[in-house]
């Protein structure tokens, strides 16, 4: 058994090397797309919640499977165009991943306190500076804890991959 170890090794180091670039890929995209759903869905403009909440009811109410699914073998046919397997599931993982991170935005956003809003207003701050300096300087440590969960369970989907033949750690 033990005579064996360097090919263990060596076979599951393989597949390090594609969990961490599928992981570290979907977590850039699931980071970019919480902070974007997220200030949209505590938007003012009705148009832009309404595309915020489509994207983010539209995500995390699929299955993740089926996802990664439809984006690697039916896409291609509709567009023309084959898709990297590795590409598809970092996109996956990042979309999917990234409406639940909206949820955390939203919920981190909306837990400061409503003094805060009223002291902006009375200092004249327009919606973005109020944004930039009072609440989304509040909201960062609260989306802390939910985003590490967020990660880590985006590393663990990261196993789903082998269902489209990227041989990452799981498969090796």
């Amino acid at each position: 058994m033990f005579d064996n170890i360097g090919l263990f090794v060596g076979t599951i180091a393989d597949g390090l090397l594609l969990t961490v670039e599928a992981t570290v890929g979907g977590i850039v995209i699931a980071t970019v797309l919480s902070f974007a759903a997220g200030l949209a869905m505590v938007s003012r403009s009705t148009p832009v919640r309404a595309v915020a909440r489509c994207y983010v009811e539209i995500w995390r109410g699929t299955s993740e499977m089926v996802q990664l699914l439809w984006i690697y073998f039916v896409l291609p046919i509709l567009v023309g165009y084959q898709i990297v397997p590795l590409a598809a599931g970092i996109l996956v993982l990042g979309l999917n991943h990234g409406a639940y991170g909206a949820e955390i935005v939203r919920g981190a956003i909306q837990s400061v306190p409503r003094a805060q809003y009223e002291g902006c207003v009375a200092l004249n701050f327009t919606r973005a500076q109020r944004m930039r300096r009072v609440i989304l300087p509040q909201a960062l440590p609260e989306m802390v804890p939910p985003f590490n969960n967020l990660f880590i369970q985006l590393l663990k989907g990261s196993s789903l991959l082998t269902v489209i033949t990227v041989h990452e750690m799981t498969y090796q």
